[in-house]
């Protein structure tokens, strides 16, 4: 059996042109049959039948849908050569798809193509399928005419894997990575994150460092005691070489004093100096006067300094994709 997938409706007022023009340009103006749905008009002989097994088939943006019990053709038992063309054909006029076949005894006929179903609502068209040779209702010299539609993308391979694996494929990537255990004793895990991003071989580390107290703030600006564990990059993240970043930040404070002869803003820059190596390890070591002012410091008793959070962005080259 053979029927359209899609038919007018009244309500919603949807007609043939509707649904024939958008979708001839899907199919990119290709008639033929669809890759992979049904049995992709596959044929079967048995006896004096011919039978077009299961698939879908377009033909000006029109689709039908052949299915599981096919549709057969019963050949004449005729002693004489017969030259047999099976083919699709649409009528708008009266909305039906069907399989027709017509013959010859001096070659194959000519299928008439019919009118252009975009330009004409009720018009009709044919698109050949198959070729064959009957002669005493014995079928022979089967030649599949219909092709197959072409991927609408030029080169594009279905068996490489949905969009996201390509694209994951290709250096597009996301991650996520927490911080050491060493470094979640001074800082709050769920007020901080540390987040990856790709794309190709390059990848930008954001991240946010949010600090369980005041005193926290105080030991991660200034430790001097050697490289602190902070976190490790993933590997899908690794970089090409070893780098460094500083992690800082900086607050206005309005600072009462004698010696100014009132209030005075004074702003305190924090900045610490990470190093990424090539294992993917991030360290924390201050170097020099690169340690922070310590969070209690009280001018005329009037003043307390509190950083709760710092946030941070770098980018750098990873290793290649192979």
């Amino acid at each position: 059996m053979i029927k359209m997938v899609r038919t007018p409706s009244e309500t919603p007022n949807i007609t043939n042109i509707d649904d024939i023009v958008p979708f001839r340009y899907a199919y990119g103006n290709n008639d033929g049959f669809v890759k992979g749905k049904g049995n992709e008009l596959s044929y079967t002989i048995d006896g004096p039948k011919f039978r077009i097994n299961s698939g879908r088939v377009v033909l000006h943006g029109v689709e039908s849908e052949i299915d599981a019990n096919g549709v057969s053709i019963q050949i004449d038992t005729i002693n004489e050569t017969r030259y047999y063309s099976v083919y699709y054909n649409v009528n708008l006029a009266t909305n039906t798809t069907s399989i027709l076949s017509t013959y010859d005894t001096a070659g194959y006929p000519v299928v008439d193509k019919g009118e252009d179903l975009t330009t004409n609502s009720s018009g009709y068209a044919n698109l050949e399928l198959y070729r064959f040779t009957a002669t005493n209702g014995v079928i022979n010299e089967v030649s599949k005419v219909v092709k197959e539609i072409p991927y609408p993308m030029t080169g594009y391979d279905i068996t490489k894997g949905t969009v996201e694996e390509r694209l994951t494929r290709l250096g597009f990537r996301e991650g996520v990575t927490t911080f050491s255990s060493d470094a979640l004793t001074w800082i709050d895990e769920s007020k901080s994150y540390i987040k990856f991003y790709r794309q190709g071989n390059y990848v930008i580390i954001k991240g946010k460092v949010g600090f369980s107290s005041p005193t926290g703030v105080q030991y991660f600006f200034t430790m001097t005691s050697g490289d602190v564990p902070l976190f490790t990059i993933p590997s899908e993240f690794l970089p090409l070489e070893p780098f460094n970043f500083f992690i800082g930040g900086s607050l206005d404070v309005v600072q009462p004093t004698a010696q100014y002869g009132g209030a005075t803003l004074v702003r305190y820059a924090l900045s610490t100096l990470c190093k990424a190596s090539l294992d993917g390890l991030v360290t924390n070591s201050n170097v020099g006067d690169l340690g922070g002012v310590p969070t209690d410091q009280n001018y005329d008793g009037a003043v307390t300094i509190d950083l709760y959070s710092v946030e941070f962005s770098v980018g750098y080259e990873a290793v290649p994709i192979e």
